[in-house]
């Protein structure tokens, strides 16, 4: 008898523990809505990116080849990722995001930049061979969602997150003069698309190789996508000869880049003359929006 009460009870009891497991999960009959997010990319008007114009609300394929879609709890820390849809420029209808979820509270985030572009989580960067970082055109986007009873069609624009840096050297380059190594301190390597800032604080490093025609000519310049918009950036520009012997080295300091700008650093290398300008152009054209005299 007490054997049969026994086998009774922890058939009740597994049971029990069997509907309490079966309720935590949804089941598959959980009805779902259609969720369609058409994306533009935002650049406030005519602007140009690394010498590639975009108008206002351009649509993604004009702006990016690479595209990720993330949808998260509303959790404010550490959101649980619950499912991600990528695309290409290759796609058929890239930009188009169209995804099935029950009813429910949400964060959407959407990122569009270019080939190379790699997702952690909510987080993205641009993924090399090597320790160095380089970011390229990206944009972004976090879209809270609240499902209840009806699918859901909405426009989403992207915001472009980073910003351009270009420098100008205004006086002639040395006939024996090869190129300029750059680098850039305090930039970050991952951009956070639910915290909206970057973190992964690293040096970025370029090298500008002279064509030879602009060899004893002024007015040479070049130009790099910076993520780092949230604190000011050290910029140190070293000219190089084809053996490697250091022509010329300069270092400017507390320089604050504007996301969705292009900020001009103009000054001298081969002289005497230490001034540098820095110019803030609104929209990537050539209105100046502030000039600060160092």
């Amino acid at each position: 008898m007490n054997k049969f009460l026994f086998f009774l009870l922890a058939v009740i009891l597994t049971s029990i523990a069997c509907k309490k497991n079966e309720s935590n999960r949804p089941t598959s009959t959980d009805k779902t809505y259609t969720v369609t997010f058409n994306t533009t990319q935002n650049s406030d008007g005519n602007q140009k990116l690394m010498g590639k114009a975009l108008r206002k609300n351009s649509t993604a394929s004009a702006a990016a080849s690479t595209l990720y879609y993330i949808v998260t709890d509303t959790a404010s820390l550490n959101p649980t990722v619950l499912r991600t849809i990528s695309q290409d420029s290759a796609s058929n209808n890239f930009g188009m995001i169209v995804d099935h979820l029950p009813a429910g509270h949400y964060m959407v985030y959407i990122v569009a930049g270019q080939q190379g572009l790699s997702l952690y989580s909510t987080a993205v960067q641009y993924a090399t061979n090597s320790a160095n970082i380089a970011w390229s055109d990206t944009f972004a986007a976090r879209v809270p969602l609240t499902i209840t009873n009806a699918d859901v069609n909405q426009s989403v624009s992207l915001e472009r997150i980073v910003a351009q840096l270009q420098v100008n050297i205004n006086d002639a380059l040395p006939s024996n003069a090869h190129s300029f190594a750059i680098t850039v301190t305090n930039e970050y390597r991952y951009y956070d698309c639910h915290t909206q800032k970057p973190s992964g604080p690293a040096a970025q490093r370029f090298n500008n190789i002279i064509p030879v025609d602009r060899l004893g000519q002024a007015n040479y310049n070049f130009g790099y996508i910076i993520l780092n918009t949230y604190a000011p950036i050290k910029i140190r520009l070293i000219c190089l000869s084809a053996s490697g012997d250091t022509l010329a080295d300069k270092t400017i300091n507390n320089i604050k880049l504007v996301k969705n700008k292009r900020t001009v650093l103009s000054g001298s290398m081969f002289s005497n003359n230490n001034d540098v300008n820095v110019n803030f152009v609104k929209d990537w054209d050539d209105e100046i929006f502030k000039v600060i005299n160092y």
